[in-house]
C-alpha cells in the first residue's frame, strides 16, 4: 500500500512511479541546448563555442577580377555588361556600378538579375568559366554554387552541361575574350557587342584569332 502512495510522475512521456537513470538528455533546442539528467541529478548543458559554430553559406560573394589598367578594367566591365543585356541574358541593372562592383571581390548584394531566357545550367557553366580564368582571383568559399545561391538567388542551382547548347558556349568563350587583359581589344567594339551571338560576325573572329588590333577594325575587314 506504501508504495502505491507514491507520487506519479511524468518522466520523459513515461508515467511512473520511479525511474532510475544513468544518461538522459531531453528537450535538446535547436542550438544544441539541453536539460541532461546524470544519476537523477538534472544539469543544463550547453555546446562548446566549436561545436555551434557554423559556416556562413548566406555571403553575397562578389568576383575577383584581376586587371592592372584600371582604365581597361572599367571599360571591359562595362562591354561585358552590355553584351550580356544585348543578349538579354541579365536585365538591365539599376546602376552600373552594381555591375562593376559584382567583380570587386568584396561581398555585397548587387542585385544583378539573370533574365528567364537563360536556363540555370547555362548561367552555372559560365559561371565556372568564368572562375576559371587566369585573371580571376581564387576567393575561398566563391564558387559557382555559391554564387548563385547568395549572389543570384537560385534555390537549387545544379550543373548540367547537356542543357547547354554549342552557341551558348561559344558565346561565353566570347564573353571570357572580352575581359582578358592579355587580349588588346579593338578601337571601335560596338560591332561585337551589337552581335555577340552572330557566329559570323568578323569582328568576333578578329578577337577569337588572338590577333592584336593596332589600329580600327574596320580598316582590316574590308
Amino acid at each position: 500500500m506504501e508504495d502505491n502512495a507514491k507520487t506519479i510522475i511524468n518522466v520523459a512521456g513515461d508515467y511512473v512511479q520511479s525511474k532510475h537513470v544513468d544518461y538522459e538528455i531531453n528537450n535538446v533546442e535547436a542550438g544544441g541546448i539541453g536539460i541532461q539528467f546524470v544519476n537523477g541529478k538534472q544539469t543544463t548543458i550547453k555546446p562548446s563555442a566549436s561545436s555551434t559554430r557554423k559556416h556562413d553559406t548566406s555571403i553575397p560573394y562578389t568576383i575577383r577580377y584581376i586587371n592592372a589598367n584600371d582604365q581597361s578594367r572599367i571599360q571591359r566591365l562595362q562591354l561585358l555588361m552590355r553584351c550580356l543585356q544585348n543578349l538579354k541574358w541579365i536585365e538591365e541593372p539599376k546602376s552600373a556600378d552594381d555591375f562593376i562592383d559584382l567583380f570587386d571581390g568584396k561581398p555585397r548584394e548587387c542585385n544583378i538579375k539573370w533574365t528567364d531566357t537563360l536556363n540555370q545550367a547555362t548561367v552555372y557553366y559560365f559561371l565556372q568559366q568564368l572562375l576559371a580564368q587566369p585573371y580571376i582571383e581564387k576567393v575561398t568559399g566563391c564558387s559557382a554554387r555559391s554564387l548563385m545561391m547568395n549572389q543570384f538567388h537560385f534555390s537549387n542551382p545544379r550543373a548540367d552541361e547537356k542543357r547547354i547548347t554549342d552557341d551558348n558556349k561559344r558565346i561565353i568563350n566570347r564573353l571570357l575574350l572580352i575581359i582578358n587583359p592579355q587580349k588588346q581589344l579593338p578601337t571601335k567594339t560596338e560591332d561585337f557587342t551589337n552581335d555577340v551571338s552572330d557566329m559570323s560576325n568578323t569582328s568576333w573572329n578578329y578577337l577569337e584569332d588572338g590577333l592584336h588590333a593596332t589600329k580600327d577594325i574596320n580598316s582590316r575587314t574590308k
